[in-house]
């Protein structure tokens, strides 16, 4: 929304116009949710039996119009049942800074490649709830998304 403020200067008769705010600028938080999009998610190795350990592999679009930043740990995948998480000894996780510019996309893995994995511990279905938390001039945004897999029992 413009805010127009009418001046009349008496002294010279001029008369001015002045524009006291640019709709992007008053109003950073319009035009930011939801513009990031979690798919195409996925299990590696892509089919689970009992004993697997895997990573989760996701899509991330930005179909907004401004750029996006998050740092590699901010996307999470929580399971339901039939998974737990491990972690490897003596790991040292690096963490990356990403940037999404308007219409691009980056596949992401979780948990951490190389310091945690999902262990299938059982046979069933079991539900991912994915999370990603990014930022948009420095103000703080989630997006969710989840997606049904199954466990088969050990071959």
């Amino acid at each position: 929304m413009k805010t127009l403020h009418l001046a009349i200067i008496t002294s010279s008769g001029v008369i001015s116009l002045v524009v006291l705010g640019v709709y992007l600028i008053l109003n950073p938080i319009i035009d930011v949710s939801p513009k990031i999009l979690i798919t195409n998610i996925t299990t590696t190795p892509e089919t689970l039996h009992v004993g697997d350990h895997f990573t989760v592999n996701a899509i991330v679009n930005n179909v907004g119009s401004r750029t996006v930043y998050f740092f590699s740990d901010y996307i999470s995948g929580i399971f339901d049942k039939h998974v737990v998480v491990s972690h490897y000894g003596g790991c040292s996780g690096v963490v990356g800074g990403n940037i999404l510019m308007p219409s691009q996309s980056e596949e992401l893995t979780f948990p951490s490649p190389g310091c945690d994995y999902y262990v299938a511990n059982s046979s069933g279905t079991t539900n991912v709830a994915v999370e990603l938390r990014y930022d948009i001039q420095r103000m703080e945004y989630a997006v969710n998304a989840s997606k049904e897999f199954t466990i088969f029992p050990k071959s």
